[in-house]
């Protein structure tokens, strides 16, 4: 087990205290707090375990369909200004492609529960 899936599995331990033990305890706010707490927590555990592979995905997509290298942040940028003058839309294939793996990497991170997002992926 490499040290970023000991990590996930701490958070997934707090996160299981806060749903599953501490909110049943709880009423109202404190108790809609715990399962945010938990919730927020549950996605923290898939960043950390997913992210940067993620992450790197964008990053080699953003390099092929801009043609151009740089930091991710850079890219992004750069995907922005084409959008922006039109040199990339909607039509564009390549441009449809990158977003579309972009949202499903995030979604897997920060909602898999996400009824669109488990349709995709078959789940």
């Amino acid at each position: 087990m490499n040290n970023r899936s000991k990590i996930s599995e701490l958070i997934g331990v707090v996160s299981h205290y806060l749903k599953e033990e501490l909110r049943p305890e709880l009423d109202g706010r404190h108790a809609f707090l715990a399962l945010v707490a938990s919730n927020l927590l549950d996605s923290l555990a898939r960043e950390t375990v997913s992210g940067d592979e993620a992450a790197l995905r964008e990053h080699a997509r953003l390099r092929q369909l801009l043609g151009v290298d740089g930091d991710i942040d850079e890219l992004n940028a750069e995907l922005c200004r084409r959008i922006n003058r039109g040199e990339l839309n909607e039509n564009s294939q390549d441009l449809m492609a990158h977003l579309t793996a972009t949202t499903l990497d995030r979604l897997a991170i920060e909602q898999p529960a996400y009824e669109a997002f488990r349709r995709e992926r078959g789940l």
